[in-house]
């Protein structure tokens, strides 16, 4: 196993989440470039992690950060640098044909990607969205808690 591998795991309370996105951005940042795949049930909050993790990269608070499901982008430009939020949910047969199209000729410094197992459904090279880190968010017996499992690539 690699030395520099950084992986975790941590039952949290609802309102740590931030602070479980703090600890997380501030690996993504040293990096020029990071895929985040963001894999867990529906409403384990997914979303929640990806605004929290755009605040803490300095995305102001009063900017929505919502779930592209039914347009799979959303676009951030934060500090001079661009983020892609992506939500593959609800990927049908033949809805995208080459995932390379929806990032376009933009220079992306990081990609959140909800529901990535979706897109390997229907496409098996996954190479342009390859992750650098997952984050696996499940439910535990308490209604307040979440379990995250944090790896790096």
């Amino acid at each position: 196993m690699p030395k520099n591998l950084k992986k975790w795991r941590k039952r949290v309370k609802e309102k740590s989440v931030p602070d479980v996105a703090a600890k997380i951005a501030s690996l993504l940042k040293c990096d020029d470039f990071f895929c985040l795949w963001l894999k867990g049930p529906l409403g384990a909050g997914k979303t929640t992690m990806a605004g929290d993790i755009l605040r803490y990269f300095g995305l102001a608070s009063r900017t929505p950060v919502t779930s592209p499901t039914f347009t799979y982008l959303n676009e951030y430009k934060i500090e001079g640098k661009w983020y892609a939020h992506l939500d593959f949910y609800r990927l049908g047969d033949g809805a995208l044909s080459d995932p390379a199209v929806i990032l376009g000729d933009r220079p992306f410094a990081g990609l959140l990607i909800e529901w990535p197992e979706k897109l390997l459904e229907k496409h098996a090279d996954k190479s342009l969205l390859e992750p650098t880190h997952i984050l696996e968010i499940s439910y535990t017996e308490m209604e307040s808690e979440r379990l995250f499992e944090f790896s790096e690539k």
